[in-house]
């Protein structure tokens, strides 16, 4: 008896044993995820552009001492977490410090943030920014320091501290520091010293409330109600990504208000739930349709509506004096992995004063892409994949980025599918993506512009327009190409007739031209396109065309349909396309569905916005591309979109969706067009299992309503696809009252 108790211990003992072995080999086995803080980002205007050594397109995050250097073209913006901007001009070399940033050679334009003290290092010598700013120069071991608005402190390393105001320039050459009003500034910015984000104009992700009096159509813009605390959790799944902001809002008023709810989201964000919350019970929205020729500038019931790219508004009714309400907005985003890296962006920043919230947090949840490493923005902190930012007090200064390093996988197509409903008709939903291919980089690019001169642009518009390609001129290098031309019934060469460098006998040739253009007569705006496209030599796939005008067609081509149709029977296929709408009666509309999924569509005005829109332009038009992309998909895959071949951005994620009646397809063919010609890659299916399938659901439905909406098929089959896969539109909305249907209020006022 004795001997078998013994030999049952002995077991025990053994398994124990073995269990505390595999524990310790499964945590050594286990990967050790890097932890990095980043305190600012950088982004290519003109390349050439580098960090730390290697070349850099489009937007990079910046850890301490990293150090940013730009060729003899190069241009580039910054932005500091603290709020701090900073625009980089050619030929410079700067470090990020703790404090601020080194500037050892070159010149910078530097702007402090909300509340921001920035420390700058120029040439031995330190200036301190606080709530001002300043242009910095080094040049062979001599600096100067411009104060720019407001004023600053400079404080040389042997002198004691010189206050400059608005207007004077401190000039320092060794220990030398002198101080003198600066004669004639030369702004050589040009139109980069404006708020900016990554993805076009910045805007917050943080709800405020508006209390207001009155109805929408007195005009009465209410005032802003205070924010007690703003919680933010986002999770992050394989390339799928949920957030939930909930924010808490007190009315300090003496009556009641009703609250004019406004937010921004992502562009390509799908609303997946709103809810208002009061004395803490939350009342979820349903998905309701708009009634059809109704509307209401005093609506009576809490409603989240479309409100234009990327933008929520809604009404939160009845708020009481001294009372507080909560609204809850859940939003699903598709990530981008690039070069190893997967990013989460929660955006902050924004045009105007920011906000002031008691308390703020939010927690982002990477361990669903089982990263290793991470690096996280604004101070946050990093655990068990788990990143945590907690302040009081907060005033947003930059965006919340969150980066996590994942494990290379072999090229190939990854498969999320969202079951049908049972006995739907048209197969499951599939989200089918991909990465284009990368492409060798050149150092320029290569753009034919086309400029609206039809009898519409007038003569204050033909200004503006003529302001625009100046700034694009100014803004290229000698490594770009670019060739301008005029178009009305007929196209005719502002300047040179062939693409060519941009020299300087180019440069004045274009800008003698434009001085003596005139509006004319009608306007052919598929044939304009065509004939610009046809400008753009075959060894440039990621060229550009760029239209600028109002795209009002009078004759020619009458349909969006058309004119891409003309543009697909061209041996070069679809070009590459953006747009700007010039006026506020330029038909948005229609150079929206133009350069869909091409390129940008921007807008001006007058000449005054000309300069900050050409920069975006060339930032986007700068970044590589490929040409035709389309995918090949078996049979049993139906109601595919998008149909048409596009222009995308080399190494960049896209998306293809389908309705799938079979089984999964196994591969998949890529086509696309690069400088050697038209290329065709098998790329193996790799199914993942979907965060939410309801996601997968709206990705098609989303797509469905866009191509239904831009030919012009029918409010009502778009609605029906919205309504069913809950689907924010300007056709529908998220309801507390739960009906199917409701009053929306007009477009115009959103």
């Amino acid at each position: 008896m004795i001997r078998v108790n013994l030999y049952g211990l002995l077991g025990i003992l053994i398994i124990a044993l073995a269990a505390v072995g595999l524990w310790k080999l499964s945590v050594a086995a286990a990967p050790t995820v890097d932890v990095r803080a980043t305190i600012a980002e950088v982004q290519t205007v003109h390349p050439e552009l580098s960090v730390d050594g290697q070349g850099v397109r489009g937007v990079r995050r910046l850890p301490v001492g990293s150090r940013v250097t730009t060729g003899n073209d190069g241009r580039a913006r910054a932005r500091l977490d603290d709020g701090t901007t900073i625009v980089i001009d050619r030929a410079s070399d700067l470090t990020i410090t703790e404090a601020g940033l080194r500037l050892d050679k070159g010149r910078l334009f530097v702007q402090s943030g909300p509340g921001a003290k920035t420390q700058l290092d120029v040439a031995g010598a330190k200036a301190f920014l606080a709530g001002a700013s300043a242009a910095l120069g080094v040049a062979e071991g001599k600096g100067t320091v411009f104060c720019a608005s407001g004023e600053l402190t400079v404080r040389a390393s042997t002198e004691a501290e010189h206050r400059l105001s608005s207007g004077e320039t401190a000039s320092i050459d060794g220990a030398t520091l002198t101080v003198a009003p600066e004669l004639a500034f030369d702004d050589w910015t040009r139109g980069m010293a404006v708020p900016w984000s990554v993805s076009g104009p910045p805007r917050r992700a943080v709800g405020e409330v508006w209390g207001r009096l009155g109805d929408l159509a007195e005009g009465d813009p209410g005032s802003p109600l205070a924010i007690r605390s703003t919680t933010v959790h986002a999770t992050v799944v394989h390339e799928m990504a949920l957030t939930e902001v909930r924010t808490t809002y007190f009315n300090a008023g003496s009556t009641d208000v009703t609250g004019d709810f406004r937010m921004a989201v992502p562009a390509a964000a799908t609303i997946a739930g709103f809810a208002v919350a009061r004395q803490g019970s939350d009342q979820e929205g349903t998905m309701a349709e708009a009634e059809r020729d109704k509307s209401t500038t005093t609506p009576y019931q809490p409603q989240l509506e479309w409100a234009g790219e990327g933008w929520l508004r809604g009404v939160v009714p009845f708020i009481s004096p001294g009372g507080t309400v909560t609204t809850v907005v859940r939003y699903f985003e598709w990530l981008d992995p690039v070069d190893g890296r997967l990013q989460y962006r929660l955006p902050l920043t924004g045009t105007g004063t920011p906000p002031r919230i008691g308390e703020f947090f939010a927690r982002v949840n990477m361990n669903g892409v089982r990263p290793l490493g991470v690096s996280a923005g604004l101070g946050s902190t990093v655990s068990d994949g788990v990143v945590s930012l907690r302040r009081s007090d907060f005033t947003p200064s930059a965006d919340l980025v969150v980066e996590a390093v994942v494990r290379p996988e072999p090229r190939s197509a990854r498969a999320y599918i969202g079951q049908a409903d049972p006995g739907e008709e048209g197969g499951d939903y599939l989200v089918l993506r991909a990465e284009t291919p990368s492409v060798e980089t050149s150092e320029g690019t290569t753009l034919a512009v086309v400029m609206d001169v039809s009898g519409s642009m007038e003569p204050a518009l033909l200004d503006a327009s003529r302001a625009l390609v100046e700034a694009l001129l100014e803004g290229l290098g000698s490594s770009d190409r670019i060739v301008v031309l005029a178009a009305d019934q007929s196209v005719r060469h502002v300047g040179p007739k062939d693409m060519g460098p941009l020299d300087g006998a180019r440069r004045k040739s274009i800008l003698e031209g434009l001085g003596s253009l005139q509006p004319g007569s009608a306007s052919d705006l598929g044939r304009t396109i065509e004939q610009a496209a046809d400008a753009i030599p075959k060894d440039a796939p990621a060229g550009m065309v760029v239209y600028v005008g109002d795209g009002r067609a009078t004759v020619g081509d009458s349909s969006v349909d058309e004119i891409k149709a003309r543009l697909a029977r061209r041996a070069g296929g679809v070009p590459r396309l953006s747009a700007v709408a010039v006026g506020p009666l330029a038909d948005r509309y229609v150079l929206s569905a133009l350069v869909r999924g091409s390129g940008p569509m921007l807008s001006i005005s007058d000449r005054q916005g000309a300069a900050t829109t050409a920069v975006h332009l060339l930032t986007e038009a700068l970044r590589p591309a490929v040409a035709d992309v389309q995918v090949t998909l078996p049979p049993d895959v139906e109601r595919v979109y998008p149909r048409e071949p596009r222009a995308l951005l080399a190494g960049t994620t896209f998306t293809v969706v389908g309705r799938l009646k079979g089984e999964m397809p196994r591969q998949v063919t890529l086509h696309y067009r690069n400088a050697a010609g038209m290329k065709t890659e098998t790329l193996t299916v790799r199914p993942r299992t979907a965060m939410d399938v309801r996601e997968v659901r709206r990705r098609w439905a989303s797509a469905r309503v866009e191509e239904l909406a831009f030919r012009v098929a029918g409010r009502e089959a778009a609605t029906d696809v919205a309504y069913h896969e809950k689907l924010l539109t300007p056709w529908t909305a998220w309801v507390l009252t739960g009906d199917p249907r409701y009053v929306p209020t007009p477009l115009s006022t959103r």
